[in-house]
């Protein structure tokens, strides 16, 4: 089961009927108003998966969870126990991409994406907001992937999917369903992108 958050945009509008005249005279004076309204518009469903029992994921953003426009993405990541590790972002934009696929990983071994000697470098793009990354590791590579769910690979096992953020989030879970709990864990790591911050 996964519990999720729904965020939505706050949006202004301009209101055009704020505004006087005169009886005999034909000027007419008018003053603009506006009025600020939230909309219902879901913009993004960031899905909580509950963790693995037997062995972890521990993933964390490099400084912290807060990343500025224009500054590069740095994440790191171990696991408890031997395993494959694939990494998924689901993005301000509700877009969804895969970052890591299937890497082996050691206990305890701490990895960095990018890594160092990858030559990939991955700059925070607007629009600002909240996203999500997914770290899963488990035992056998994983395979709710399709040919057809690839829009494109940049290299790098760096995908962008063809898959809305709720049809990936069912997917990791009929994934999950066919495999032993004890061989599976999963990791949410939520963010964000700011326009500007001071650290």
């Amino acid at each position: 089961m996964i519990d999720a958050t729904m965020i939505r945009r706050g949006l202004t509008r301009l209101r055009p009927a704020c505004g006087f005249a005169g009886v005999l005279i034909a000027l007419i004076a008018l003053t603009a108003c506006t009025e600020k309204v939230v909309t219902a518009e879901v913009l993004c469903r960031l899905a909580q998966f509950k963790e693995g029992g037997k062995f972890l994921v521990e993933a964390w953003a490099v400084p912290d969870s807060r990343f500025n426009v224009g500054e590069p993405l740095r994440l790191q990541m171990r696991v408890s126990s031997p395993s494959y590790l694939s990494v998924f972002h689901v993005s301000t934009s509700c877009k969804v991409t895969r970052l890591l696929q299937d890497k082996p990983m050691k206990a305890a071994e701490i990895v960095n994406f990018p890594a160092p000697e990858s030559g990939i470098e991955m700059i925070v793009k607007p629009p600002a907001g909240k996203e999500a990354f997914y770290f899963i590791a488990s035992r056998q590579k994983l395979q709710f992937l399709s040919s057809s769910d690839i829009l494109k690979k940049p290299g790098g096992g760096i995908a962008s999917l063809d898959l809305s953020p709720a049809q990936f989030y069912a997917r990791v879970d009929e994934d999950r369903g066919r495999m032993d709990p004890d061989d599976w864990s999963i990791k949410t790591l939520r963010t964000s992108v700011v326009t500007h911050s001071p650290r």
